[in-house]
Parts: C-alpha cells; structure tokens; sequence
C-alpha cells in the first residue's frame, strides 16, 4: 500500500528498528486503529494500486475444487470490506468473515454476501474453531505476522480433514521473514514452505505473481495453496 493507506498505518505502527527485538506480528490496537481510520476510503484506494490478491486467490480455488455449488463452509480471514465476497460466495454454503476493525466489517456487511462476521483478532478465532471450515482463505493479512509458524498451525486445525488453505504472503529475498518501517512483513518462500510443514500440511502450489504497486513499482507476492491430511 501506499499513500493514504501506508499513512493510515505508520501512524500506529512504531518503528521497532534498532530498539530490541522485532514482534512477532503488529499489534491488536495498531491494525484496528489503521483500518478503522482507512475504512471509508480503503476499496477506492486499493483498486487504484492494481490491487489483485482476491483475483489471484480466486484463480486457486478454481484450480483445486470442484465446479462451485455452494456447499462448502468457508472462511474469509481478514476479510477487511469484504473485496474477496463476491469470489468465494460461489463455493459457501456459509460464508464467515473475521476482521479486527468493525468499520471494515461494517462495509463488509453491506456487500450482502457474508452468512457470519465476527469481530476478532484471527489467530485467537482460529484457535477457537478447530475442525470447523472446509476452506480458510487468508488474502492479505499475513503481512501483519512475522514467524508464520504459529498461525498457519492454527489455519490448518480450523480445517477439516483434506480441507483446503489458500493464502498470500509478500515476496522477501531474505530469509524468514522481514519487517518493514510500516510495520508489515515480507516473507521468504522458504519460510512459508516450513511452516506449512510444520503444520501437517501438503503443499500443492506456491507461485510468484504481481499482487498490487507501491509507489508506481510492482510487488511480488506468493499466491500459496496446501491440504490438510485426509
């Protein structure tokens, strides 16, 4: 993100650089006052980074299940205003969207397409609902974790047996994961490959693509897709 958004969110993410250790993800406060503060403006501004995560995600599904029939129980981690609605209600028999911010979730209640919203820090609603989704969609809100190790864990056992996670991240050349002045992270493919193994999961794709620009330069992000054992 950049501009309005990128202001939104360094004005509560304190710079950690040089002062002890790096969290482990940005804080509860710090995303809900961001978002809470770039509600309103945050669909126009997104499309105008050429803003295609949910697009890319999308693309997955198609790929890995079976023609949409609305019979799946699907989760929207992260679900922000709901820009990811519209391509997973083809597959949801209930749909479940979990935001930090109530004013995302408000926009989100309006799109019309969601059966259940929940007002949530994620990894602690994941945690709370083992065995309950047949597919966990994390579009974008991995940026706000360092070490992937402990959410994707709880990701995977919110999953049913052969239950599907599709995700993405963004690309880091460095190894582990990288926290910048905004206080977001990139993350190295190997990283994100461990902790789905990590997490019992098998792998099926992790593939390198365009995912927005940031000051009129693209950035690479991994469009990643794993199972659960059957």
């Amino acid at each position: 993100m950049d501009t309005a958004a990128t202001r939104a969110i360094e004005a509560n993410a304190p710079d950690y650089h040089g002062r002890g250790p790096v969290p482990e993800r940005m804080s509860d406060a710090e995303i809900k006052a961001s978002f809470d503060a770039y509600a309103a403006e945050f669909d126009r501004h997104i499309r105008s980074l050429d803003y295609r995560a949910p697009e890319l995600v999308a693309e997955v599904l198609a790929r890995r299940l079976s023609p949409a029939h609305a019979r799946l129980d699907v989760l929207d981690g992260g679900c922000g205003t709901g820009l990811s609605a519209a391509l997973l209600r083809p597959y949801a028999r209930q749909l479940t969207g979990v935001d930090l911010s109530p004013a995302m979730l408000e926009r989100a209640r309006r799109t019309g397409l969601y059966d259940v919203l929940v007002e949530s820090e994620l990894g602690g609603f994941l945690a709370a609902h083992a065995a309950s989704f047949d597919v966990c969609v994390l579009v974008d809100v991995l940026i706000y974790f360092g070490d992937l190790h402990a959410i994707i864990a709880r990701a995977a056992r919110s999953l049913r047996p052969g239950g599907l996670l599709a995700l993405t991240v963004e690309k880091s050349d460095r190894p582990g994961s990288h926290m910048h002045s905004s206080g977001r992270y990139s993350q190295h493919a190997d990283h994100v490959r461990a902790a789905l193994a990590a997490a019992g999961c098998v792998a099926i794709e992790q593939v390198e693509a365009e995912i927005r620009t940031e000051s009129d330069a693209p950035v690479v992000g991994l469009i990643v897709s794993a199972r659960t054992p059957r």
